[in-house]
């Protein structure tokens, strides 16, 4: 879990997840989950390792992490996806958004530690 201070700084206080919402007014809104764990991250995995889509709809990539000391553990909403290519773009929460034919390479980042890439073919 964790705890922020007035000024915006983010502490770990104890393992567990937490979303984040920063705000000015209506006009800006920005969420982000937060993960806390106790054992930095060993490996990191993408799931399912490729993917077909058609232009038409959504498919979704989870990630999920190995630790150091064993456990196992999703980390989809706080990883930074990375594309190689403009097929297809994913979101945040791993939602894949197909923009033409072709092929992508996709790969998750999370606290330093990359996963494999995996590949996008975009269909129409």
């Amino acid at each position: 879990m964790i705890a922020v201070d007035a000024s915006g700084h983010v502490k770990a206080v104890g393992a567990g997840t937490a979303q984040v919402t920063a705000s000015i007014g209506s006009l800006f809104t920005r969420s982000r989950v937060v993960a806390v764990t106790g054992a930095p991250p060993l490996a990191l995995e993408v799931i399912p390792p490729s993917m077909t889509v058609h232009l038409d709809e959504r498919q979704r990539f989870r990630a999920r992490a190995t630790f150091e000391d064993g456990t196992r553990g999703p980390v989809t909403g706080v990883v930074q996806w990375r594309v190689d290519g403009t097929a297809a773009t994913v979101r945040q929460d791993g939602t894949v958004i197909p923009r033409e034919p072709g092929t992508v390479t996709v790969r998750a980042t999370y606290l330093d530690v990359s996963s494999e890439p995996v590949t996008v073919t975009v269909a129409r």
